[in-house]
């Protein structure tokens, strides 16, 4: 695979990424993130492992913060990859849209810093950090 590529199957996991909390089955956050994977907000402990991220996934859902019925998006912007080999950094801009479907607003916006890694599979999430910088009171 060339860097090109790499760069464009990175930048679709990104993508997948923030579409599997909007309206994607939990199962696949399976294939995004490697098994023992992280998920994290800046300062708070992570969830560790996918089963973990995906029951957190699970819980957003109950709470309609993020998924089906709560009226969300997240709209993410790469804005830098840089490939070593098997792994890869990334930081993604992140803007949370709530109210989709009315007037939309903007509930929050942030930072994703993402490390990756290519697996038989193709490239996985191992580590995201996410840092909020802004959210709607």
């Amino acid at each position: 695979m060339s860097t090109t590529d790499d760069h464009v199957a990175i930048r679709a996991l990104i993508m997948r990424a923030a579409l599997a909390p909007d309206q994607g089955e939990l199962e696949e956050y399976r294939e995004i993130y490697t098994p023992d994977g992280t998920w994290a907000i800046s300062g708070k402990p992570a969830d560790a492992g996918v089963d973990a991220i995906i029951a957190a996934a699970a819980g957003r859902r109950e709470k309609k913060t993020s998924g089906p019925g709560s009226d969300t998006r997240h709209l993410v912007f790469p804005m830098e990859i840089t490939i070593d080999g098997d792994s890869a950094t990334g930081t993604t801009y992140l803007t949370l849209v709530g109210q989709a479907s009315g007037s939309p607003t903007i509930a929050s916006f942030g930072v994703y810093t993402d490390s990756f890694v290519r697996t038989e599979a193709g490239w996985r999430i191992k580590d995201r950090v996410i840092t909020p910088e802004a959210f709607r009171k």
